[in-house]
């Protein structure tokens, strides 16, 4: 049995993140994996992965609110509802390059993937998605299985709760909680449609 094909990302909001996604791709060593490290420029990455430089696209409000707030010198510069979203947006944006894999990899933290992998593949199979994290502190990495015919679907119905804003009105808000609210979503979305597939388990 071959390997699986792995895409790997590290996004990133500036330079300094870049630098350290690149750090956390370079101690990943899974077989048949493609790294990719998001940038806002030009990038050295030492051949360690590929650069995906995201220069537009995602909505602008967010960002702009973001920004107020580091003015202002609120105590928290980054909303994590707006880094989640941004993340997954990098990750729906290297997907589309149109290039085949099996699973995704969102690397938001160091937490060795690489050990764990055999126990993953595992936990993933029926699913189309893992939230792993080594701690409650970071944000947590998450792992799409491409292998399930809706994953395309999910990310985009993921996505438009951040989009839209309603991902801000989730309650308790969590990155696991807004994902399973996009899963929710695309299974009543799938029941109303009499040509849907198979329902997928989270």
């Amino acid at each position: 049995m071959s390997d699986p094909r792995i895409l790997v990302v590290g996004p990133a909001l500036d330079e300094a993140g870049s630098s350290a996604s690149l750090k956390t791709l370079a101690a990943i060593d899974l077989p048949n994996t493609t790294k990719y490290v998001v940038t806002k420029g030009k990038f050295d990455t030492r051949k360690v992965a590929k650069t995906a430089n995201i220069e537009a696209g995602y909505p602008s409000e967010p960002a702009q609110l973001q920004t107020l707030a580091s003015w202002a010198e609120c105590p928290f510069r980054y909303d994590p509802r707006f880094r989640d979203g941004y993340d997954l947006y990098c990750l729906r944006t290297i997907l589309e390059k149109g290039h085949e894999f099996d699973y995704a990899l969102l690397m938001r933290e160091q937490s060795g993937p690489q050990l764990r992998w055999p126990e993953l593949l595992a936990r993933i199979a029926g699913s189309l998605f893992l939230t792993v994290s080594s701690d409650d502190i970071g944000p947590p990495n998450l792992l799409l299985n491409l292998t399930e015919e809706r994953a395309s679907s999910f990310l985009d119905f993921a996505l438009e709760l951040y989009f839209t804003g309603a991902a801000y009105g989730i309650s308790p808000y969590s990155f696991e909680n807004a994902l399973l609210t996009a899963a929710a979503a695309l299974r009543l979305a799938n029941a109303t449609d009499s040509s849907s597939s198979p329902t997928f388990t989270v």
